[in-house]
């Protein structure tokens, strides 16, 4: 739930997690470029929109944890690299960057056929390469939602699909109404960008 403070050093702060929206969600559709908001307790950086996508506010920007990815090629072969997922706030693209005797190498989603981590706990947690991004099952409900980083404890989610042989779709609420069937109450959610809670109260019946 979000609380408005009338403490007045603390207004301008709260009053911007408002206007960014419900606190699992920053990126409404508006034509703005990224940008930077002072406060009085900080700086907030909000990424704009270049395109359709809502993202978790676990972070101000999306970030991606340093890891061992295996990266499985469109002919097969395969190798493991320490990286991470650079994503580029501009164009909302995804890709992996290394350096390698001083040559900096990149992989796209589209030149792999999947990438793939294993945690200490021997659990793969899998990238499914898509336009723009890779995309990493966090929940499995009905509903399901896909992070574009493998960070699972704070993912950032960006797609959804509908069971398991559903298409994967950009989090929108145009691509979200039809999934959620006529409930009054999580209708009345997506209308205010409540994507994330939108999916939890469809989940959960």
């Amino acid at each position: 739930m979000n609380l408005i403070y009338i403490n007045t050093k603390r207004s301008i702060f709260f009053i911007t997690l408002l206007f960014l929206g419900n606190i699992n969600l920053v990126k409404a559709q508006f034509s703005i470029p990224p940008s930077r908001i002072s406060t009085p307790y900080g700086t907030v950086n909000t990424p704009g929109v270049y395109s359709p996508r809502y993202y978790g506010f676990n972070n101000a920007d999306p970030t991606s944890g340093k890891y061992d990815f295996t990266i499985v090629l469109l002919n097969d072969s395969s190798f493991t690299k320490k990286t991470k997922i650079k994503i580029d706030l501009k164009t909302n693209h995804c890709d992996l960057r290394w350096k390698s005797k001083g040559i900096i190498h990149t992989i796209n989603p589209k030149e792999t056929k999947e990438i793939y981590r294993t945690t200490f706990d021997n659990r793969r947690i899998k990238g499914i390469p898509l336009d723009t991004c890779w995309a990493f099952l966090i929940d499995s409900g009905k509903i399901r939602t896909y992070s574009i980083t493998s960070d699972f404890n704070s993912p950032t989610i960006g797609y959804i699909q509908s069971g398991v042989n559903g298409k994967i779709l950009a989090l929108t609420p145009d691509n979200l109404k039809p999934l959620v069937g006529d409930s009054p109450a999580i209708l009345k959610l997506i209308d205010k960008n409540k994507l994330l809670k939108a999916i939890k109260e469809y989940n959960s019946k």
